[in-house]
């Protein structure tokens, strides 16, 4: 069936001269004597592949000029990355025991004595916290300080002076029992945490006990 055909009457100063104008709306016009024919333009149609294919040599014309420009500064910001995570970490705090909710960690540094510290926990299984957990405190007594007890208080004599080091409780917040450990001087290779929450699981607790240096993973440095 034939489209509908719609004519229209143009007077032209040559009654002899055919009359022809293009449609700026897609229409194909034909023009004879005085008589103009319109009718609705055919485009021609292409399958969903020749699309496809249209639209991808399109986008590669305008992106890769673009990514190839983009790519060396990719790159050089991926070797940042990759050499700054070698030396450098970000650690979260999860728990209440430092000031602290994110640290920097600089991965095989040794803490001086005051300086919080990231190190594997090696004491036994408690309260959820299983051995190889990453935990953040300060490194209180080095080796060479003495860590005094008097009952349940803690404190210990450095080379800074006198470090006040908190009470130890007999049980947790979710009552599992705790015994305190016994304090003295503390060996070579060793390092006493602490931190300043009462409810921080430290080294004077003997569940966790003194923490050695090849369990230190580096000196930490609170951001937030």
């Amino acid at each position: 069936m034939n489209p509908p055909q719609r004519t229209m009457t143009h007077l032209s100063h040559d009654t002899n001269e055919p009359v022809a104008r293009a449609s700026s709306f897609g229409l194909v016009v034909n023009a004879s004597n005085h008589t103009l024919t319109v009718t609705p333009a055919i485009r021609p149609t292409r399958s969903r592949g020749e699309r496809w294919a249209a639209s991808w040599a399109a986008y590669k014309a305008e992106r890769f000029p673009l990514a190839r420009k983009r790519l060396p500064w990719a790159v050089a910001a991926g070797l940042s990355v990759f050499v700054f995570s070698q030396y450098v970490a970000i650690g979260w705090v999860w728990t209440e025991s430092i000031p602290a909710n994110v640290v920097l960690v600089f991965k095989g540094t040794a803490p001086r004595a005051g300086e919080l510290m990231a190190y594997a926990y090696e004491g036994e299984p408690i309260a959820g916290w299983r051995r190889g957990d990453i935990f953040i405190k300060y490194a209180a007594a080095v080796a060479g300080d003495t860590v005094h007890r008097d009952g349940q208080h803690f404190w210990a004599d450095t080379q800074r002076g006198r470090i006040e080091l908190g009470i130890a409780k007999t049980q947790s917040r979710k009552g599992v029992p705790l015994v305190a450990s016994q304090g003295g001087l503390v060996p070579q290779g060793y390092i006493h945490a602490y931190a300043p929450h009462p409810d921080a699981l430290d080294s004077r607790y003997a569940v966790a006990g003194l923490v050695r240096r090849e369990a230190v993973l580096g000196r930490a440095v609170a951001l937030f």
